[in-house]
């Protein structure tokens, strides 16, 4: 009887140890396996990263010429100013108390009946403000708005291009 159970645990035993070695065999593939999906998600990460980069740098350099551009321009504007609008002009045409008003209204964000004259004078009187003075603050102005839709439009590429980046290619 013990020959018999001896015989069938030494059985069991061979069983056991070629059921383990196979199933090792599954354990060492199916490690091999999720190594090479994560070498594989790692390799598209670096080049998901490697076009965000680009991108950037891209944006970088076409706002960085944009905002140059922009500078040129209004550089250019604020010095042709006195040729345009000559101290002769100036006297001539003051420019009116409403205009100052709207103007410091609209800079201020705020309803132009919060935006007095301090000296009480109506709308259609002559200002202190020269209309070179006007001009040069209105070229300002817009040079500091334009320079601020270059760097929005700036941002909105970038961020299309981080989406494009991480999208597989």
């Amino acid at each position: 009887m013990w020959q018999l159970l001896a015989g069938g645990m030494a059985a069991i035993a061979v069983a056991g140890g070629a059921f383990w070695l196979g199933d090792s065999r599954g354990y060492a593939r199916r490690d091999a396996a999720a190594v090479k999906a994560e070498l594989r998600l790692e390799r598209q990460g670096r080049a998901a990263d490697q076009r965000a980069v680009q991108a950037s740098n891209a944006v970088a350099l076409e706002l960085a010429q944009r905002r140059d551009q922009i500078q040129t321009i209004h550089r250019t504007i604020e010095r042709e100013i006195p040729r345009v609008i000559t101290p002769a002009t100036d006297a001539r045409f003051p420019v009116p108390v409403g205009y100052v008003r709207l103007h410091d209204a609209a800079a201020a964000a705020v309803s132009i009946d919060h935006v007095h004259d301090a000296a009480g004078r109506p709308d259609d009187a002559a200002s202190e403000v020269a209309a070179s003075l006007a001009a040069r603050t209105v070229a300002f102005n817009y040079g500091i708005a334009n320079d601020c839709a270059a760097r929005l439009t700036a941002w909105q590429d970038w961020w299309r291009g981080q989406v494009a980046a991480a999208e597989p290619p």
